[in-house]
């Protein structure tokens, strides 16, 4: 009991898919040619957010930003592992007192 489409089902879906294809093609074109200089996409243009209507992210800015945050946790983990090395102390100016032993 298989279900075989017949062809005016593949034709409709096929006539479907084409007009989807051409509606994205326009969507596109007219993203790429509404009127935008390369000035837009230019990383002082690009506000900090990932995604931005009517525009591509910029991906060098978005690489810039996590190099930068890569070199700041390397720095924050080089301070704590120079911290580790040395000998460290530790006081204990707030201690419980024991519980009395049941016997």
């Amino acid at each position: 009991m298989t279900h075989h489409p017949t062809n005016t089902t593949s034709r409709v879906q096929t006539a479907l898919l084409l007009v989807i294809v051409g509606l994205l093609g326009v969507d596109l074109g007219s993203r790429m040619f509404k009127g935008t200089s390369d000035r837009a996409y230019a990383p002082a243009a690009v506000v900090d957010v990932a995604y931005q209507p009517g525009t591509f992210p910029n991906p060098a800015v978005q690489r810039l930003k996590m190099v930068e945050k890569l070199t700041e946790i390397n720095s924050r983990l080089g301070k704590i592992e120079r911290r580790l090395e040395t000998r460290l102390r530790v006081e204990v100016t707030n201690f419980p007192k024991p519980k009395p032993e049941k016997e």
